[in-house]
């Protein structure tokens, strides 16, 4: 994977990843690589969008009983994360990143190892968040504030990162905080994070 801005993978698929349990209408979003929280598209029987095309198929398939509904919160009705994606793939094209982050989650089968697709992900979110309490904070400042995250973020609910260097974190930093030219050193921030705190925000 290249370190151009326009190739990192968005972290939602990584933290949406995580849920065990998915709705119709947010499996029909991440099936195309669309970010659920944001509803950005129409979902009705004549809207022509691909996000509401495989909502009303899952609906079909759910009227059918090739659905199993394994929890209900609040009167919605929450669905197999794996079971959904998988009836999606057999019938649509679906975004490639969004399985590699659910096969991450859920044992990375056959032994194809996403450590590096998730790590990328999960440092510049982490990076994008300490960029908003710092923003007159360097890319290396940052990083060195994040080096120790795996520590924090890994275990079997989010997932594992692999443990880099100050500058390798940096090249994942790029394009997101708007600082230009060196910093003077009376701008100079001390950045302190508690990682812990800043893993729960994710």
């Amino acid at each position: 994977m290249s370190n151009k801005e326009e190739d990192f993978i968005p972290y939602f698929k990584i933290r949406w990843a995580k849920r065990s349990a998915w709705t119709l209408e947010q499996s029909a979003y991440l099936s195309c690589g669309k970010d659920p929280d944001l509803k950005n598209y129409e979902i009705a029987v004549t809207a022509t969008n691909p996000i509401s095309k495989r909502y009303y198929w899952l609906v079909n398939k759910l009227k059918k009983e090739y659905l199993e509904i394994v929890e209900t919160v609040d009167g919605v009705d929450y669905f197999n994360t794996g079971s959904l994606f998988r009836l999606l793939e057999e019938k649509f094209k679906t975004d490639k990143d969004m399985r590699k982050a659910i096969d991450h989650m859920y044992d990375v089968p056959y032994g194809v190892d996403h450590t590096k697709f998730v790590s990328r992900a999960v440092y510049r979110e982490a990076g994008n968040l300490v960029f908003k309490q710092y923003p007159s904070a360097t890319k290396s400042e940052v990083a060195k504030a994040i080096k120790e995250l795996p520590k924090f973020f890994n275990n079997d609910h989010h997932g594992h990162i692999e443990t880099l260097e100050s500058h390798q974190i940096e090249a994942y930093l790029k394009g997101i905080n708007d600082l230009t030219g060196k910093q003077k050193t009376i701008d100079k921030v001390h950045v302190v994070v508690d990682l812990a705190q800043l893993v729960e925000k994710m």
